[in-house]
């Protein structure tokens, strides 16, 4: 089992500060952006991905990852529909966009998929148990040392 560890990153919209990753690329032909398809990465460079946000330590699978590549997608969409410029600087029938997946996305998917604050896919920093960054990394440390010594002993995550 292949562990990737990523950071989210920050950015300003509308006054508030928004936490994201950005995990693949969606391909559609230049006339029907309704006709997609999301690629997480041309080879499997990972099985599990272990997410730090703001809100919380996310440990998403391929398959889960891929459904909330593919909400971020659909929500976007809505946007790039309405848009006037739409497609105007590619050259090329193919377009590219980069699957830019936000912190609430992921949550709002795990909630839908069944999983609860609790679950061990879904782990909440609360504000009076996680103080610092360093405290949120050593977490992950642990996170990480859990499942390669899972991966060691042959036993599933």
């Amino acid at each position: 089992m292949k562990i990737e560890v990523a950071k989210m990153k920050s950015k300003k919209i509308k006054g508030e500060t928004h936490y994201y990753i950005i995990r693949g690329v969606v391909t559609h032909p230049k006339d029907n952006p309704d006709d997609y398809t999301i690629e997480l990465g041309k080879k499997k460079t990972f099985d599990v991905l272990v997410v730090t946000g703001s809100r919380g330590v996310y440990i998403l699978d391929r398959d889960i990852l891929m459904e909330c590549a593919k909400k971020s997608w659909l929500s976007y969409l809505k946007t790039y529909r309405n848009s006037k410029r739409r497609g105007e600087k590619t050259k090329s029938n193919i377009v590219k966009h980069p699957v830019v997946i936000y912190e609430n996305t992921i949550r709002e998917t795990l909630k839908e998929l069944g999983y609860d604050p609790c679950d061990c896919r879904f782990i909440d920093l609360v504000p009076d148990r996680i103080t610092d960054e360093d405290e949120a990394e050593k977490l992950i440390d642990k996170i990480i040392s859990i499942a390669e010594k899972a991966r060691r002993t042959k036993t599933e995550v």
